[in-house]
């Protein structure tokens, strides 16, 4: 799975993606960002364990639906981490 930076990594990644997120734009529901289908972390919105979710283990799944799973920024970091989001989002990707 790719760790994706942006919406432009997603659409450059072979695999099925994974991308940190400021927020989550529709609270535990998917929703779409640029040409992305966005699916939350069923264990940050609604407490499902990974055990029982196996979204992440599941990546050709993922791709095959055209979606990417998204993490919410959190931990002592989250602030930095949310700014360099945007500003990776903000920014267009070099080709």
């Amino acid at each position: 799975m790719a760790s994706c930076e942006s919406l432009e990594h997603i659409r450059e990644a072979f695999h099925a993606a994974a991308i940190v997120v400021p927020e989550y734009l529709n609270g535990a529901k998917a929703y779409s960002k640029g040409d992305a289908r966005i699916v939350p972390c069923p264990f940050e919105t609604r407490g499902v364990t990974c055990d029982k979710c196996r979204l992440c283990m599941r990546p050709d799944n993922l791709k095959a639906v055209g979606a990417v799973i998204a993490f919410k920024s959190h931990a002592t970091k989250a602030k930095l981490v949310s700014q360099v989001v945007r500003k990776a989002e903000a920014t267009p990707a070099s080709t």
